[in-house]
């Protein structure tokens, strides 16, 4: 089925057209400052797991502790699409205990991700009632 996202403005890239190679080159941000685009090879935002060489790393875990449960869906759904990109098996959600309302908004969501194959509670040195553990993959 259909998936909508949302992610801030400035994690969008520019894609170009595919040059005689059949290859499409896309735009890297240059050395000399923040926002300024520059043609070339690479990606951007390079979504890499921990160990697989130079690049920007996505973390196996998220912390959704003190944020409100739309900020938390939020930030959640970009950080699975983030961690599937970059190779990453399991992702470890920090919620906190609190009231529960983290938990169960993450629970929600978790179990109606395309990307999220399965879910459990954090072990005790994951975390334990306060943490969920979400494994990736294409259902």
């Amino acid at each position: 089925g259909a998936v909508t996202v949302k992610v801030p403005a400035q994690a969008l890239r520019v894609v170009g057209r595919a040059n005689a190679e059949g290859t499409t080159p896309h735009p890297t941000l240059s050395p000399e400052g923040r926002g300024k685009w520059s043609r070339g090879d690479s990606n951007p935002l390079p979504h890499r797991g921990r160990g697989q060489g130079e690049g920007t790393t996505v973390a196996d875990e998220v912390h959704l502790i003190g944020r409100t449960t739309d900020e938390a869906r939020d930030i959640l759904e970009k950080h699975l699409d983030d961690a599937f990109l970059a190779g990453l098996a399991t992702v470890r959600i920090i919620h906190g205990k609190g009231t529960g309302a983290l938990r169960r908004a993450v629970e929600e969501l978790l179990g109606s991700h395309p990307l999220v194959t399965s879910h459990r509670p954090g072990e005790q040195h994951e975390g334990g009632a306060g943490a969920t553990v979400a494994v990736l993959g294409q259902s």
